[in-house]
Order: structure tokens, then sequence, then C-alpha cells
């Protein structure tokens, strides 16, 4: 299986856990630590003007599909976040709350190749 790459997601089109299209990545953050990509930013709604900051956790590129392991109800109710604060511990917690991944440290953080 090749690694993914920052390119290769951003180049995707996120879509829910069910492949139902959210919305082009906008931006891929990476762990400081690993630097493994571990959120993306995917732009959603009408014309894409909003965006939702979601975790790669459990996620899968499947021909330039991002595949999450998330509902796309969920990005839409997803906690405001602003590129200016930059991404805290607390912000990331909240996040991975809000997505009902209850611990930063809980599984795998950065999408695979299917």
């Amino acid at each position: 299986m090749a690694e993914v790459t920052v390119r290769d997601i951003m180049d995707a089109t996120a879509y829910d856990r069910s492949e139902v299209e959210i919305g082009p990545v906008r931006e891929v953050f990476l762990d400081d630590a690993s630097g493994q990509p571990t959120f993306a930013l995917i732009g959603r709604g009408l014309f894409n003007l909003r965006s939702a900051l979601v975790p790669l956790r459990g996620s899968r590129l499947v021909e330039g599909k991002l595949i999450l392991s998330v509902s796309a109800e969920a990005v839409a109710s997803a906690p405001a976040w602003s590129v200016e604060d930059g991404l805290t511990e607390d912000q990331q917690q909240r996040i991975y709350e809000h997505f009902a991944l209850t611990d930063i440290a809980d599984g795998k953080e950065h999408a695979t190749n299917a």
C-alpha cells in the first residue's frame, strides 16, 4: 500500500462515511510530532463558502475520494474554528469529542490508501 501524501489529500474531494459528497479539501494539518496528516479543512455549503475542520482518523483515500469516518451531518454541525487561532490541544479535543472520537491519542490518526 502506497503512503498517502499531503498532496494526495489536497487533491481529493471529501465524502462522508456513506460516500455522500461533502466538498473539496482546502487544507491539511499535520501532527507536530509524527508529521502525519491529522485534520483536514473541508469546504461545505453552497459554493463551499463555509468550511469545517475534520479529523482524518479512520479516513481512507480511494481514487481521489477522501472518505471520512464521520457523517455529513456531523461535519455540518462541527465546532467553529479559525485558522488565526491555531489548533491547540483543547481545540483538538473539542473537535474529537464532537465527532465522538473521545481521546486525542485514541486510534490511528492519519488517512490511509484503500
